[in-house]
């Protein structure tokens, strides 16, 4: 069954850019670590289409759900979304520095607007290096 399945897999991974899509928020194996991902999968008994050579990346939580009787937290699963994601280092240089603008969050409601942090959608920054 895994020798069918790898197969499959590898066949997937053959096709051409435009017609390849996994389920990852870019849709793609990155292309700096497509040597990597093709040197585990040549070991018979591995496969895998899993590949981050480092990311930058901007998410804004969803909305907020009230306490759970269960569990106490504020937090919700699911509805949330993606600003900002690169799998390339940034050139500030190059861009608007504005953090607001580089990861498409302005808007004239926010600007200076106080919201209580009990209704607040936070957003997350992350760095992710390929080490």
């Amino acid at each position: 069954m895994f020798v069918s399945k790898k197969k499959t897999i590898l066949e997937q991974l053959e096709l051409p850019a435009e017609e390849y899509h996994d389920l990852s928020p870019k849709g793609s194996i990155d292309g700096p670590i497509q040597g990597l991902i093709k040197e585990i999968n040549s070991i018979p008994s591995l496969v895998t289409t899993s590949s981050c050579s480092g990311r930058i990346a901007v998410y804004l939580e969803g909305e907020r759900c009230k306490s759970s009787s269960k569990s106490g937290s504020l937090g919700c699963k699911g509805g949330g979304k993606w600003l900002f994601i690169s799998h390339e280092p940034l050139d500030m240089t190059k861009q608007d520095c504005s953090l607001y603008s580089l990861f498409n969050m302005e808007s004239s409601q926010t600007q200076g607007a106080s919201v209580p942090l009990g209704t607040a959608r936070f957003v997350h920054f992350k760095f992710e290096a390929m080490v």
